[in-house]
């Protein structure tokens, strides 16, 4: 089975040419971490039969269901994000990572609110119908009267906001900084622009469709992802701890 999941990101070839690049390291990191996440998951989250769900019920197996959904998600933005790893294609990476990044707030978010009710800062009431948003929230016109999603960047400032808290300040803004920076190359900007082509001064040219070497940036976005999967550890194993302190 760790043979079969560890080729879901890089073939023993892909491994050995990525190496070649100097990401070997990067690599062996990021397959450990993705090799973490898959022993996390579980086949389902059972909720028993619907007429006995309480309230407090319904937030636990809610929780547990975005933790879940989380690894998943996780997991399938790591194995989009190595099989273009090399093939010069630095939008589709930088947007895994930037996506990753907002999977890594959700759980932060998650922790901070958490603490929040802990400390007697938040309702069950408020905590509930949170936990039901980050789970359920839809902002289509085509369901009107559903719950409103939890916006991406309050979930990254209160997932800054537990992360500060926890050491002890010295890591403020940096989900931000980090999702704004990748932000830059998924929009159609300067930097977006730039990742296009490869400078050729004796030309005097602009080149695209460079596929001959890895791109700095590549490797940029790599070292991202792997800051993104180093706090979301952090959150996960938060989420753990605190879910099993609070009363609910």
């Amino acid at each position: 089975m760790t043979k079969k999941t560890t080729n879901q990101l890089f073939s023993p070839r892909r491994l050995h040419t990525l190496r070649a690049k100097g990401l070997g390291e990067d690599c062996t990191q990021i397959l450990d971490y993705f090799l973490d996440l898959v022993k996390m998951r579980r086949e389902s989250v059972e909720f028993g039969e619907i007429s006995e769900i309480t309230e407090r019920r319904r937030a636990r197996f809610t929780l547990d269901s975005i933790f879940q959904a989380s690894l998943t998600r996780s997991i399938n933005l790591i194995i989009g994000f190595t099989r273009l790893l090399g093939l010069n294609n630095t939008h589709s990476l930088a947007l895994l990572a930037r996506g990753h990044f907002e999977t890594t707030a959700l759980l932060g978010f998650l922790c901070d609110q958490l603490i929040a009710y802990e400390k007697a800062r938040l309702t069950f009431e408020d905590l509930h119908d949170k936990i039901a948003a980050a789970m359920l929230g839809h902002s289509g016109s085509d369901f009107p009267d559903v719950l409103k999603p939890i916006n991406v960047m309050t979930m990254i400032e209160k997932a800054d906001r537990y992360l500060k808290s926890i050491t002890d300040g010295q890591c403020s803004g940096l989900i931000l900084d980090s999702y704004g920076w990748l932000s830059n190359f998924g929009h159609p900007n300067s930097l977006s622009s730039v990742s296009s082509f490869r400078l050729d001064r004796e030309k005097g040219a602009f080149v695209f469709g460079d596929r001959n070497a890895l791109k700095d940036n590549e490797k940029e976005f790599m070292n991202y992802l792997l800051l993104s999967t180093g706090i979301q550890s952090t959150f996960l194993k938060g989420i753990g701890e605190i879910g099993a302190r609070v009363d609910f």
